[in-house]
């Protein structure tokens, strides 16, 4: 009996994550995300949709934003339709700060 294995690389935009395992822009949804903001002073949040291709295009800006702001102010991104609607996000991306 025989068995092919195949180990391969994929890299991360070929999977469409937006923010690597390298990023600074913590990703949560659901109760991470609401508890994250209410522990936190201050944090900007990114919410987008993986398949919007204004945020495919964005997710740099906000990659070095959070580089920047690392040790100031956490940068989180959320991909959830209904916190999105919770928080009354009408298009995407869109960046609101929590305090």
């Amino acid at each position: 009996m025989s068995s092919d294995f195949v180990l391969f690389h994929v890299p991360f935009d070929v999977l469409g994550a937006l923010y690597g395992p390298t990023s600074n822009v913590k990703v949560l949804n659901g109760d991470a995300f609401k508890k994250a903001i209410s522990s936190e002073g201050v944090a900007i949040v990114e919410f987008y949709a993986e398949w919007c291709g204004h945020c495919k295009a964005f997710a740099k800006h906000v990659d070095e934003a959070a580089k920047i702001l690392k040790n100031v102010i956490p940068v989180i991104a959320v991909d959830d339709a209904t916190l999105s609607s919770q928080y009354n996000v009408k298009g995407y991306p869109t960046v609101k700060i929590f305090q």
